[in-house]
């Protein structure tokens, strides 16, 4: 499959989407009009509503920006609408940008979205900056239809955050997250007080590098040879289990449940170690 077939496949999905959120715009408003307290006594006395108990919970502190049902339908349909900055940017991105070759000791490197990475972490690092300066020159060139696209997708959201009434498209999406915006001032704020810890590592990784100067082409390499280690998928499902037990014994249960089926089913074989 084609990076544009992927594309048409992924619109098709997205317009699908649009027209089932339209059919079922009414639940929202619908179930809202009752009492939480009725939908609680339900949930309790319903062992087949226990599973959606924190989606209702999640939809009840959404109750003050869910619009009323001629509305949110009149939302829904729009939807088309409201992803049309995202669809052009990710048809230009996918479709319409190309990225040049390069040229390093006399042998040519083709460019692309996938290998783009694996040469930032290649260990020449002339490879590493041919590939930087001819990716980023290329959506340079498009800079301005990239601003606009942006501009878009900030209209849009402020227009949905205002009909919803939210204090700003911020306030919107942390909401959706049930995040305050003193948590999210918070991390910036902690982020910044140790910003320090950052630059002692980028001193540190021009050191082992041997680098007068650090450019944005040179954060990806790895600092030391690594070995690659071929580890079979029980012994990898082992690694990952125990690692992931914090989260609780239902979640492992699930986690192995899923792993059992691809090991029997699908007989992979992982390979940990250096990509490329």
């Amino acid at each position: 499959e084609t990076e544009i077939d992927s594309f048409l496949s992924k619109n098709k999905i997205d317009k699908l989407n649009d027209e089932v959120a339209a059919k079922l715009s009414f639940f929202s408003p619908e179930i809202l009009k009752q009492d939480k307290s009725l939908i609680d006594k339900f949930v309790e006395e319903n062992n087949n509503l226990k599973p959606y108990k924190f989606t209702l919970d999640d939809l009840f502190t959404e109750k003050p920006y869910i619009l009323s049902e001629e509305k949110e339908s009149m939302m829904a349909r729009l939807g088309e609408v409201f992803n049309n900055p995202t669809d052009i940017y990710e048809t230009l991105d996918a479709v319409d940008v190309s990225f040049k070759d390069f040229e390093v000791d006399g042998k040519t490197y083709p460019l692309n979205q996938s290998n783009y990475t694996v040469y930032l972490r290649d260990n020449n690092r002339k490879i590493r900056e041919k590939a930087f300066h001819n990716f980023y020159e290329t959506y340079d060139n498009l800079k301005n239809t990239f601003a606009g696209i942006f501009y878009g997708n900030v209209k849009t959201n402020f227009f949905i955050s205002n009909e919803r009434g939210y204090k700003s498209p911020l306030d919107m999406y942390l909401k959706g997250e049930n995040i305050s915006e003193d948590i999210y001032n918070k991390l910036i704020d902690k982020v910044n007080e140790r910003i320090n810890i950052s630059h002692k590592y980028i001193d540190l990784r021009k050191k082992v590098l041997n680098l007068d100067e650090l450019h944005m082409y040179d954060i990806y390499v790895d600092l030391i040879d690594e070995k690659t280690t071929n580890i079979d998928l029980n012994s990898c499902r082992d690694i990952i289990t125990n690692s992931l037990k914090p989260l609780g014994e239902e979640y492992i249960n699930d986690l192995k449940e899923i792993s059992s089926y691809y090991i029997e089913e699908k007989n992979l074989i992982i390979t940990q170690g250096k990509p490329g």
